[in-house]
């Protein structure tokens, strides 16, 4: 049996997810439970129809949209075309129109809602760090979720705090790769 949107709503709200607020949402919706009565698509629409009914116009959703296998490559970064590689769901979110990816051709994220372009559009070339998506979604008090995985096991955010926090062992390290901006 299909969760239902109530289903979803009561979920979401359980988790803490408020109207207006700022949602990080990654994970492995696969993880749920398998259902043959919708498809990939609709059980996506499912969860962003609870989350709109919670959020609001106000509200905002993030994912992540890596694309790390490219670096190292002769791949072109194209944000419009470059698939994300963490799951359908971020790549479903991708696509949407209205959608905006913050310009990192390995470390993206993608918004959608009343601060998406805050939030990806206009960032350093850095991953983590000061006006970075991460930078921004805290400033914002962005509520993390993880769906189906463990939170232990999708710990970018410790990132952002260790670079904040000048910790010896994080550094920057740079590459130099190919993207399309602008055409």
């Amino acid at each position: 049996m299909p969760y239902s949107v109530n289903d979803l709503v009561t979920s979401y709200q359980a988790c803490g997810v408020k109207a207006g607020q700022v949602v990080y949402l990654t994970g492995n919706f696969g993880r749920l439970g398998v259902s043959l009565d919708v498809s990939k698509v609709e059980l996506f629409e499912r969860h962003l129809q609870a989350l709109w009914q919670i959020l609001g116009e106000q509200g905002t959703i993030v994912v992540p949209t890596h694309s790390a296998s490219i670096c190292n490559t002769d791949q072109i970064f194209d944000l419009a075309l470059t698939k994300s590689e963490m799951g359908p769901f971020s790549e479903y979110v991708r696509l949407l129109e209205g959608s905006v990816r913050s310009f990192h051709p390995f470390f993206s994220r993608t918004a959608i809602g009343a601060k998406a372009e805050y939030i990806c559009g206009h960032n350093s070339r850095h991953s983590y760090g000061g006006h970075t998506p991460f930078s921004r979604m805290l400033e914002l008090d962005a509520l993390f979720i993880s769906v189906g995985i463990e939170p232990r096991q999708i710990v970018s955010l410790v990132h952002q705090c260790e670079l904040e926090m000048g910790v010896p062992y994080r550094y920057n390290k740079e590459f130099m790769h190919q993207v399309i901006r602008d055409g």
